[in-house]
């Protein structure tokens, strides 16, 4: 039960980690397409393309926090491959079932804590989603000086 707890803790650790990290180098590259020169057509376009680069990265983001808890998932012998382990661990952090696969009875609790943190991690990102997408909008829409 112990290693339930310490792989979980590790797992959760890991996973906000990655999501702090990918929101860090986001940002980073946000600001510096804001802050480069251009017309207002050129800033519009770089706004939405940035959008979209946001949104993949943001995907990539969420691939490797499901990588994260395939490997605890594996490290635990409860699935057989990568392939199930990630399965496993894409429909649990998605909050929906793997009705194929299952934890063991001891195990568990770490399909829901990833359900739950993944919920957590999905909001985290609509929010720096909107953010964006908000800020375009006013920086590049039809009120915005150019």
């Amino acid at each position: 039960m112990l290693t339930n707890w310490i792989g979980g803790v590790l797992a959760v650790v890991a996973t906000v980690l990655v999501q702090y990290q990918a929101q860090i180098l986001l940002a980073g590259v946000i600001g510096r397409v804001r802050r480069g020169p251009g017309s207002t057509a050129l800033q519009r376009l770089a706004a939405w393309h940035l959008t979209l680069f946001v949104v993949f990265g943001l995907i990539f983001c969420h691939l490797a926090q499901v990588g994260v808890w395939a490997l605890l998932y594996l490290a635990l012998g409860e699935m057989t491959g990568f392939a199930d382990a990630m399965f496993f661990s894409l429909a649990s952090l998605a909050g929906v079932s793997a009705e194929t696969l299952e934890l063991s009875r001891g195990h568990r609790v770490l399909g829901a804590v990833q359900s739950t943190v993944g919920i957590l991690m999905f909001g985290w990102s609509t929010a720096l989603l909107v953010a964006l997408i908000g800020r375009a909008g006013r920086e590049t829409g039809p009120g915005s000086a150019g």
